[in-house]
């Protein structure tokens, strides 16, 4: 199968993808042990995480529409992840300081998935 996504930028939203996965896998479970708002911290899992899932398959797509679509959705996740952090921050289930970080995170992710986006369209 022939990837239609740029190499450089793809490789690097993969891999930062993977590791802001595995910072949010981490809070997770330190949300469950506090007895937070499963709900809450269940969505932030599940958006938080599939970014790099959603990245991965769009670099096996074959068409230029399809690989628009995983990336769309993976843009989405990060924005639905921001959310999720935004209001555990309000909430007081998280300090401020590891929010500006997780959050800082995702927005690099946002950018460049939105740059992504940007040079395809």
């Amino acid at each position: 199968m022939k990837a239609v996504s740029p190499t450089i930028e793809k490789n690097v939203v993969a891999s930062k993808s993977v590791l802001f996965a595995l910072k949010i896998m981490r809070l997770y479970e330190q949300l469950c042990s506090k007895g937070t708002d499963r709900l809450l911290a269940t969505h932030l899992l599940q958006s938080g995480t599939s970014i790099g899932t959603l990245v991965r398959e769009a670099e096996l797509t074959e068409s230029k529409p399809e690989f628009l679509d995983l990336i769309n959705m993976a843009l989405k996740d990060a924005q639905t992840a921001a959310r999720c952090l935004l209001l555990l921050k309000e909430g007081d289930y998280i300090h401020s300081l590891e929010y500006d970080k997780l959050n800082a995170d995702c927005d690099e992710i946002t950018t460049l998935l939105t740059e992504i986006i940007d040079q395809l369209q």
